[in-house]
């Protein structure tokens, strides 16, 4: 970065005269002064050269408007009266063009973008984003989705993120015309870091933008309330001031809330995981969470139990979490998932739960639909709660539950062509190559191993003469510190690891697996990599089965089987040996790939985004 840059913060101000709902709103008066003028007398009293004190944060203000004539008299407003403010003019469709031409004339490392149709600068919320910004290596910085604040119309961002969201070969006129939309849809290549605002900054049904003729008409009136002008109050003025006169909001609170594209839609996962149960339930929840974010440009929050594990793999994600009370009864935690849906103006909540967890809600969720939440149930389609569902996404194989009709609700789709896998999974699927010989086993058995799985794995490998490396990927330390141990005694070759995220380099690595039927198994059925089934429990075992016929993978053996923990001598070390050596062989897992390819096509994100988007939108089922 050159020195001209570093640490330099600037604020860019995008703000143009064709309003569609107010023309020429920028030069309209109120007050006694063009509305344009309130934003930039807050920004410029930012500057370090006017004011050098910890408050004044901004080393320059840029206005970018575009070069249609219609804003030639913006432009010339800005030349006349604010010499401290730089002008950039650029084309009208691509804001995100402008900002980068702001950057090339005024150098910044960091960007405040403001939009000019907000009267009212929150001083405060800024100088917070910049130190998130510039303290966290994030690219953008923004308040938590779903709640709306009054203090809207502000982030803080990379100028190197800008720069690169300006020449992403996926960037759409949409997104260049939204500034920072693709941020918030590619989670994954921008860090994207979410701050949560003041309570009193809520803003329900408060409206501090100005984007209609009423919301003009409530500005007046509210500067006429307080005699003041909007240069001189602050956004905590005026909330405290309409608490005690709340007459004065409903002036434009049906004019619409104006959202940026990543709160368009807003959707609540309610979703849990830990070292005991595994954290599939939480993967499974990320992938879908991505096809809304990513395809629906949805603002996206998790609602989820206190714990570390589950909650890094969610934030790291770029999404927001709600930690629920510690120890909270199943009622009171639906409780909180509905005050949830209200205060954020969620458009759904997403339960992806274990099947304990289902039975603990099932009394509830009658309930939330009598509150007006829309359900959707993800995976798992426990009876009877599951015809209180919306809409029911179930691409896991599951047993035949008693009273679970599919065909009888007009909005399921049951079946692994809806497993919504990242398209990575595809790619790597169609580069494995089936080696000769077995040179690595991954060993991942996620929430399906309740700490009886993995040590008669491990010794059953041992048994069946494995010579290949083995790589086993656990939920929690302690059950890589076992596996290390138990290697190690065993004389296996290979590595134990807790972190779940180098799974996918893991999966396009190995040979074959080794899982315990869960989310995981069909992430290894997406690379193609043949898979070897175990199971301890009915629910498992149904369900594997059935997975079984479906994408030919093969049954390991039940761990039940195991008599006075003699694993060696027990029924399913016998079967496991049989399993192993049929994969060992490689026209064997030669078929299980294709086999598995088939079942899970890794087109499944794309279809339930297009259910998503019917869903929402108000479409039927096909």
């Amino acid at each position: 970065m050159a020195n001209a840059e570093t640490g330099r913060t600037i604020a860019v101000v995008q703000a143009r005269m064709g309003s569609a709902r107010l023309k020429g709103k920028m030069l309209l008066p109120l007050c006694g002064r063009p509305l344009v003028d309130y934003v930039l007398c807050h920004l410029t009293a930012l500057l370090r050269g006017r004011r050098p004190t910890e408050q004044t944060v901004l080393d320059g203000v840029v206005l970018a408007t575009s070069d249609r004539p219609q804003d030639d008299p913006l432009a010339a407003h800005i030349r006349r009266h604010w010499p401290a403010v730089h002008l950039v003019r650029g084309q009208e469709d691509d804001v995100l063009g402008r900002f980068v031409t702001a950057l090339d004339s005024m150098p910044a490392e960091n960007v405040i973008r403001v939009t000019a149709d907000c009267p009212v600068i929150n001083a405060g919320g800024l100088r917070r984003m910049l130190y998130e910004l510039q303290h966290t290596g994030c690219d953008i910085v923004n308040y938590r989705p779903g709640a709306e604040y009054a203090d809207k119309g502000v982030e803080a961002v990379g100028a190197e993120a800008l720069r690169r969201a300006w020449h992403h070969p996926s960037a759409t006129a949409h997104d260049k015309e939204h500034v920072t939309a693709l941020m918030y849809r590619l989670p994954a290549e921008f860090a994207v870091r979410y701050i949560d605002g003041d309570p009193l900054l809520k803003k329900g049904g408060v409206r501090l933008t100005v984007d209609t003729p009423a919301d003009m008409e409530f500005f007046t009136g509210l500067c006429a309330s307080m005699g003041r002008t909007p240069d001189s109050l602050t956004v905590h003025d005026i909330m405290r001031h309409l608490q005690r006169h709340p007459q004065l909001a409903a002036v434009n609170a049906c004019a619409g809330a104006k959202t940026t594209l990543h709160e368009s839609l807003r959707a609540a996962f309610v979703c849990h995981g830990n070292g005991r149960t595994g954290y599939g339930h939480i993967s499974g929840a990320l992938r879908l969470a991505r096809v809304m974010t990513q395809q629906l440009g949805a603002g996206v929050e998790f609602i989820m139990r206190p714990d570390e594990r589950s909650q890094r793999l969610v934030t790291e994600a770029g999404f927001a979490v709600s930690l629920l009370p510690q120890d909270a009864a199943p009622e009171d935690e639906l409780r909180f998932a509905a005050r949830r849906y209200a205060l954020a103006d969620h458009s759904c909540l997403v339960f992806n739960c274990c099947k304990a967890d289902l039975e603990r809600y099932q009394d509830g969720f009658a309930a939330l639909k009598k509150e007006g939440c829309r359900l959707i149930f993800q995976d798992n389609p426990l009876p009877p709660g599951w015809r209180q569902g919306d809409l029911l996404l179930n691409a896991l194989p599951h047993p035949d539950y008693q009273g679970y009709s599919p065909h009888e609700h007009p909005a399921c789709y049951d079946g692994l062509q809806y497993l919504p896998l990242p398209s990575g999974f595809a790619r790597a699927g169609a580069r494995r190559i089936i080696s000769p010989s077995l040179r690595r086993v991954l060993v991942a058995l996620g929430g399906g191993d309740r700490g009886t799985v993995l040590e008669p794995v491990l010794l059953a490998l041992h048994a069946a003469g494995c010579t290949a490396a083995v790589q086993v990927i656990c939920g929690t330390r302690q059950q890589a510190r076992t596996a290390q141990h138990i290697m190690k005694h065993c004389g296996l070759r290979g590595s134990a690891l807790w972190d779940v995220r180098r799974m996918d380099k893991a999966m396009a690595q190995a040979d074959a697996g080794i899982s315990a039927l869960g989310v995981t198994t069909y992430e290894m059925a997406a690379t193609g990599l043949p898979v070897l089934l175990v199971t301890d429990n009915d629910l498992n075992s149904a369900a594997a089965a059935q997975f079984a016929r479906i994408a030919g993978s093969l049954p390991a053996g039940d761990v039940r089987s195991i008599r006075g923990g003699h694993v060696l001598e027990s029924p399913f070390c016998r079967q496991f040996i049989k399993s192993f050596q049929e994969v060992s062989k490689s026209d064997v897992r030669a078929a299980m790939s294709v086999a598995h390819k088939q079942a899970v096509d890794g087109k499944g994100a794309l279809r339930v985004a297009g259910i998503l988007h019917d869903f929402f939108s108000g479409g039927k089922k096909s």
